[in-house]
């Protein structure tokens, strides 16, 4: 899907390419399969294939949830508290009749899909753990220090194995699984930079 946008779009000079969470996913088997298409590769804040269930389903019970689906598709305004505030550092007060319309119009509507996407990684997770990905542009890695969904030990996974340097690794000091929200204008100057070295 991404190669058709890329295509639609007639985008043909090699690109800057930066996923997030499921979208540093979709980037990183992108760079691998279309080298020749991104210029650098950024990895913001994404499981890749250094996350296990394990570590999700341990995630959940500590907020005495059966399981990481509870955290990412919330349906109660329970679960919808704990999403946030794994997801941002710093959780902005929110009343209880907003998070029920936050579940109604923003969870429910996708659950069936955002559900069959985490059967899919889960039925998959083995193969993705295992697999060693070939990357001959340039990767980096953005991070929030205080990101518990996907936490530092995952960046950290991702970087020694591929001898990512520590130059290329940016950490988001306060921040969680959302800097582009919690610091949009730190976030932006954070990209503005790769932009400014290839012009």
């Amino acid at each position: 899907h991404l190669k058709l946008l890329f295509d639609s779009a007639k985008v043909n000079e090699p690109v800057l390419l930066v996923g997030n969470s499921y979208g540093g996913i979709v980037s990183t088997y992108f760079a691998e399969k279309y080298p020749e298409r991104v210029q650098q590769l950024v990895i913001y804040d994404s499981p890749v294939n250094a996350y296990s269930s394990a570590y999700a389903d341990s995630l959940a019970a500590s907020f005495k949830l059966p399981g990481l689906r509870n955290i990412l598709n919330p349906s109660t305004v329970y679960e919808n508290r704990v999403s946030l505030s794994l997801i941002f550092h710093s959780q902005p007060p929110i009343p209880n009749f907003l998070r029920k319309k936050m579940l109604v119009d923003r969870s429910a509507p996708y659950i069936m899909k955002q559900q069959t996407l985490l059967s899919y990684l889960e039925s998959h997770e083995e193969s993705m753990m295992a697999h060693r990905f070939k990357l001959p542009m340039p990767v980096y890695l953005c991070w929030g220090d205080e990101d518990l969904i996907i936490p530092m030990s995952t960046c950290r996974g991702i970087q020694e194995p591929y001898a990512i340097p520590d130059s290329h690794v940016h950490i988001f000091r306060k921040s969680g699984h959302a800097a582009n929200v919690e610091y949009p204008h730190r976030f932006a100057r954070y990209l503005r930079s790769f932009l400014e070295t290839t012009e």
